[in-house]
């Protein structure tokens, strides 16, 4: 039993183990931040949305949620996402959201 454990499960053990860690870190954490930061900019741009009333006041509510998200970002040591990315999320959740709206309308109207 003690040669099994030394031949077979601990060099299995040294190779799964780091191979699953290093896994987790480039697939799963990636993962977790970005929905996380998508769940955040939909929020933030509902919030917007439903603050800044007006078509014309896109940039203004573009400004408020894009610090809003980096500050986010910032207060999770999230240093490495860029602008960019940012406004990809953003601009997903303004897509979602526009999607979503004569959804919601046409919901409204039959009540």
């Amino acid at each position: 039993m003690q040669e099994f454990l030394k031949y077979v499960v601990d060099p299995v053990a040294s190779v799964v183990i780091p191979a699953l860690v290093a896994y987790i870190l480039n697939v799963g954490v990636p993962y977790i931040i970005d929905k996380l930061m998508k769940s955040k900019a939909a929020f933030l741009v509902k919030a917007a949305e439903s603050t800044f009333r007006g078509s014309d006041r896109g940039e203004e509510k573009y400004e408020v949620v894009a610090d809003s998200l980096l500050r986010f970002a910032r207060k999770r040591l999230l240093y490495f996402i860029k602008d960019e990315k940012l406004k990809a999320y953003i601009e997903a959740a303004v897509t979602e959201l526009h999607a979503e709206l004569p959804k919601a309308i046409e919901k409204t109207k039959k009540r």
